[in-house]
């Protein structure tokens, strides 16, 4: 571990492949073994995550970093309306975040019993007042539900692509799209959007040229060298981060692609919602530069 200048070892034991481990009251070997040594005595492979060890003679652990399945979301016809709410909480594309309590997320099926609301995909921008054409927005679905007693559901979603909203066409009630509502007297009538209900909207998808992209000047090596000198020193990231700022400059150290440093940055870094996702759909040498000017810039206060 960084800091404490241990190197750990583990591996798996497949203690049932022993003559006689299941008989009763055998004395069955463990299911693993780990062994500590000092950093500096050992040569050792930084794992990018604690790995899956299968005690399976043969097996092979794995340390490849964790993602989640996004599907290839086919929501940008012209004409297709989806529901649509805001969240403070939402992500860029393939990370995920949780929404309690800011929407009605019920309205876009025709009953709460039943797996329907898995399947449905839900347009998602960064507060209310986005929700107009051309605004910047989040195709999500639904991973998981929870609800505490007396409390709103909380949904866990999954970010899929990020897309444009194309048009606002009414709302989604009860499962229908429909066209919304209007209160007041003739001539002065405004529309509102009952609190049983979503906005629907069609949206576009979003080009990145990949010419549009600019030329690195970065070493990579060098950045990744600032963010652990941030991450172990008392830099803002170990402000921040706290007690888990050593496994995550553990976790760094084993990164060496470019977009992989880019995603850890756009999880880790403070940012508004609203910059968070605008750096996530540049070009990839671009996002990343432009991650690397924001950790220095916010580094640089705290220094």
């Amino acid at each position: 571990a960084v800091g404490n200048e241990v190197a750990v070892q583990a591996g798996g034991v497949q203690w049932d492949a022993e003559p006689g481990a299941e008989a009763e009251g055998f004395a069955a070997l463990p299911n693993y073994v780990v062994q500590f040594q000092p950093v500096e005595s050992t040569k050792f492979v930084i794992g990018k995550r604690p790995p899956d060890i299968e005690s399976l003679i043969g097996q092979i652990a794995s340390d490849v970093l964790y993602e989640d399945e996004t599907e290839s979301v086919e929501v940008t016809a012209p004409t297709r309306l989806l529901p649509a709410f805001a969240s403070q909480n939402v992500q860029p594309a393939g990370l995920r975040f949780k929404s309690k309590g800011e929407a009605p997320l019920d309205a876009a099926v025709k009953s709460e019993e039943g797996f329907d609301i898995f399947e449905q995909s839900f347009v998602v921008v960064t507060r209310t007042s986005d929700m107009v054409p051309g605004a910047l927005a989040m195709i999500c679905d639904i991973r998981g539900i929870s609800q505490a007693q007396g409390e709103a559901k909380s949904y866990e979603m999954l970010s899929q692509k990020a897309v444009r909203i194309q048009s606002v066409d009414g709302m989604f009630r009860k499962g229908m799209a429909q066209p919304i509502l209007k209160k007041g007297i003739p001539g002065i009538r405004k529309e509102f959007l009952p609190s049983d209900s979503l906005t629907a909207v069609t949206v576009a998808e979003i080009k990145t040229e990949a010419d549009s992209d600019v030329p690195l000047r970065l070493d990579f090596a060098s950045i990744v060298a600032e963010i652990q000198q941030s991450l172990l020193h008392g830099g803002v990231l170990a402000e921040l981060l706290g007690l888990v700022a050593n496994y995550e400059a553990l976790h760094v150290s084993s990164l060496h692609l470019k977009d992989e440093l880019s995603t850890w940055m756009l999880t880790h870094l403070p940012a508004p919602v609203d910059d968070r996702l605008r750096w996530s759909i540049l070009p990839s040498n671009k996002r990343f530069q432009v991650l690397v000017e924001h950790f220095r810039a916010i580094n640089k206060r705290k220094t």
